[in-house]
């Protein structure tokens, strides 16, 4: 590994950089001639790609700041405070929320508290029912864990239970909908992505790569 950083401060020096941050951007010092002439570039054309865009003075080509993920704004966190009853006392317990797309992930921070406590045996089967109204946002149910069963009368996007871990899952039409389940998109793509326990109750049909890399748990 020495060697490797080695050769690779030299051939930075010959470039005239210092750091790799420096380096971002700078286009004009890539040497495409070996390429033109190669079998698999014939006929292809990176000069969109390659090309130098004009941007203001100071403009950084690289991250500069951290990226703010709001996570502290989930509405687990409510949902955590109101079930004690049902994390602590195993007490069967049921919450109602609207939900949005931008609520992302829901369900994989209350199933870490479980599992804090619970390890992966999680909690009774139906101690905790969340109901949802509205459309949930990506990876809903995500980790979700054995104790839990969350409803969603409206429907969601991609990922539904990611990584699935013994939750229940529903997604149905809402009541009074007009529109016909069964000819009717009401979760996305990825659903069940890599689940290895629980279950799942769709009410209508489903996106592409429908339960892929599913798995049951080594022992």
């Amino acid at each position: 590994m020495y060697f490797i950083a080695q050769e690779l401060r030299e051939i930075m020096a010959q470039l005239g950089f210092r750091t790799i941050n420096e380096m971002v951007g700078q286009v004009h010092k890539l040497d495409r001639k070996k390429a033109i002439d190669h079998y698999k570039a014939n006929g292809i054309d990176l000069t969109p790609i390659l090309h130098q865009v004009d941007v203001p003075k100071g403009t950084k080509f690289y991250n500069t700041e951290k990226q703010h993920h709001d996570v502290f704004d989930s509405i687990e966190f409510d949902i955590i405070e109101k079930a004690n009853p049902s994390l602590f006392r195993k007490e069967k317990l049921t919450l109602d929320y609207p939900i949005c797309n931008t609520d992302r992930a829901v369900g994989a921070i209350i199933s870490n508290e479980i599992s804090k406590t619970y390890g992966a045996e999680g909690l009774p089967i139906n101690t905790l029912k969340l109901n949802f109204t509205g459309s949930a946002g990506q990876s809903f149910g995500a980790f979700a864990t054995r104790g839990l069963t969350m409803i969603v009368n409206g429907n969601t996007n991609d990922y539904l239970g990611k990584g699935l871990s013994g939750a229940k899952l529903v997604v149905r039409v809402p009541e009074g909908s007009t529109i016909v389940p069964e000819e009717n998109v009401i979760t996305g793509n990825v659903t069940l992505y890599g689940a290895t326990a629980g279950r799942a109750y769709i009410n209508g049909k489903a996106g592409e790569r429908f339960c892929v890399r599913n798995s049951e748990p080594k022992p």
